[in-house]
């Protein structure tokens, strides 16, 4: 009989254990494709980044959020939003539960049912307008629809659940990359900017936004060229092979659009401008920087 009142008490206190990590249901069960679309604004200096949130067949959850980061505070104006979504937020950096979200900025969209993405459904109408930046690659966060974890009263912990928070840096969903705003170099430093590129072909041909071995292997030709002309000091030079690769992103020949040569409207940035995939908004837009700041008269 002495050994009762400590077995109650271990039946008494057992109950309250915190649930395992495991028995939450994760929300990264989607089969999520998050594509964008380019614009620009010559009048205003302004991009416009259109996304697409596709949710596979095979998803076993709808998608009811999005994020899209970008390394710098002060870039979008403009939040849109798909009709039955919450009002849009914007989240500044240094706000977060650790130092990857703390590092960034985000723009948010979330639903609730029925608004929800549905297995083999898709959704337009992300979009937000930024100035004073340039294309970039930069993450996307989406997660699908699941119950939040449920804990006994006093139960919770007071941080991060380990296990399930932490399956990404920025929560149990789904991290993959797209394109979004990031703040031109300051100093512009040309031979610099261009490994930039040749860095952001390189990652763009992995994610399958620059199509097919010949051309990729024609822009790096013409951007290594660029690269030992401005090295050499011959300016002229490094400007022809830049305009020799924007003609291939602007044509399609390397970033997957279909379109004509620069001309000199577009040029000096005069024509409205239809929406470019990741590839060729990419390499369209970065390289037309480099040439412009090659053309101003410190750069000569």
């Amino acid at each position: 009989m002495k050994l009762a009142c400590p077995l109650v008490l271990i039946l008494i206190l057992t109950p309250i254990a915190l649930q395992a990590a495991d028995e939450f249901e994760p929300r990264n069960r989607i089969d999520v494709h998050v594509t964008a679309q380019v614009s620009f604004n010559p009048k205003e200096n302004a991009f416009t980044y259109r996304y697409t949130v596709a949710n596979g067949k095979a998803a076993k959850q709808s998608v009811w959020r999005l994020r899209v980061s970008m390394p710098d505070d002060g870039l979008v104006t403009g939040i849109s939003v798909p009709d039955g979504w919450f009002k849009p937020g914007y989240t500044p950096k240094g706000l977060g539960w650790n130092s990857a979200l703390r590092s960034l900025a985000f723009v948010s969209w979330a639903s609730q049912p029925p608004f929800h993405i549905a297995p083999g459904r898709k959704e337009k109408g992300f979009s937000f307008t930024s100035i004073a930046s340039l294309p970039g690659i930069v993450d996307y966060y989406v997660e699908g629809y699941a119950p939040p974890p449920k804990f006994p009263p006093g139960g919770a912990p007071e941080g991060p659940i380990p296990g399930y928070d932490d399956l990404t840096p920025y929560g149990s969903g789904v991290v993959g990359r797209t394109v979004g705003p990031v703040k031109p170099p300051a100093p512009l430093i040309p031979a610099v900017f261009v490994d930039y590129l040749i860095g952001m072909v390189e990652e763009a041909t992995r994610l399958g936004w620059v199509h097919d071995k010949d051309p990729r292997h024609s822009l790096l030709v013409d951007l290594k060229e660029a690269k030992a002309a401005l090295l050499r000091g011959d300016t002229k030079a490094a400007r022809k092979k830049l305009k020799d690769a924007l003609d291939g992103a602007h044509a399609g020949k390397h970033g997957g659009e279909n379109g004509k040569k620069e001309n000199d409207k577009e040029d000096r940035g005069e024509g409205n401008e239809e929406p470019s995939a990741e590839g060729a908004a990419l390499l369209r837009y970065n390289l037309r920087y480099l040439i412009a700041g090659l053309q101003s008269p410190d750069k000569n």
